[in-house]
């Protein structure tokens, strides 16, 4: 087995006897048949690095393993915001304003979520080509906020 080092801060008591570490293992891989590791090392895979493992007993196979779990970088989608329907930015009480937010995207791929604020107190969520008016004359911050699948 190899086993990965996970810090454990709740279980961690250095005033115990013996002392009890913050750190756990957790297992990182298992041999599942009947080959005996005989070597292991990192090695280049694609754009990063994997760990080779070299095994002896039947068949006499070599394993690539890539960590791909949690560590695994998401990043941030990028919201575009544009107005559809007027090249300027000035707008009268009561106009209906059509604002499209499907240039948004997500460099990973993943499903973004729309998240509106008209700067009036009116929120709207889910919704990537709204309309708003407002109700009074005066100088509105719309902001759009996509989050993706992740969270981010």
């Amino acid at each position: 087995e190899i086993y990965n080092l996970i810090e454990n801060k709740d279980r961690e008591c250095r005033h115990c006897t013996p002392p009890v570490p913050g750190y756990k293992n957790e297992t990182f891989y298992q041999n599942e048949d009947d080959q005996s590791m005989i070597d292991m090392f990192f090695g280049p895979y694609k754009n990063t690095q994997a760990l080779y493992i070299i095994g002896r007993g039947p068949g006499k196979t070599v394993r690539r393993i890539r960590y791909t779990g949690e560590g695994e970088r998401n990043r941030s989608p990028n919201a575009n915001l544009q107005i559809t329907d007027k090249d300027g930015v000035v707008f009268s009480v009561k106009e209906e304003i059509r604002l499209d937010g499907r240039r948004s995207d997500d460099p990973d791929g993943d499903s973004i979520e729309y998240f509106w604020d008209f700067g009036d107190g009116t929120t709207l969520v889910g919704d990537s080509r709204p309309e708003h008016s407002y109700r009074e004359k005066g100088e509105y911050l719309i902001t759009l906020t996509v989050k993706d699948a992740k969270g981010l």
